[in-house]
């Protein structure tokens, strides 16, 4: 099963560059389906002919942003924060807050 995401360039970016090694996303109906094995192809929001297809190795599942980024923003997001609360303030913009605490974070380990 391959399923498609849009991702803001600098995120492709560091996934491009084997930096970014987990993919963050609600915990939607859409993702529950997914395994490992199962194929992500991630797209640019900017430019749709501008994606990176990945291959999930590992699904977790966190009750909040700071759950779900605690153990691995540090390599995640190397170079593009430098703080893991100014990480937090722009990820909580992503999704709205009772969206998080009903649903969750879902986070794919991919390569």
């Amino acid at each position: 099963m391959i399923v498609e995401m849009n991702i803001k360039p600098i995120y492709l970016d560091l996934i491009r560059k084997k930096i970014k090694k987990h993919e963050y996303r609600l915990n939607k109906t859409k993702y529950r389906s997914l395994k490992v094995g199962d194929e992500i192809k991630l797209i640019s929001n900017y430019d749709s002919n501008d994606f990176e297809l990945t291959k999930i190795k590992k699904i977790e599942v966190f009750s909040t942003w700071k759950e779900a980024l605690i153990n691995y923003w540090k390599d995640d997001f190397k170079g593009a924060f430098n703080d893991f609360e100014t990480l937090i303030t722009e990820v909580e913009t992503f999704y709205k807050k009772d969206d998080v605490k009903n649903l969750g974070i879902i986070v794919f380990t991919i390569e």
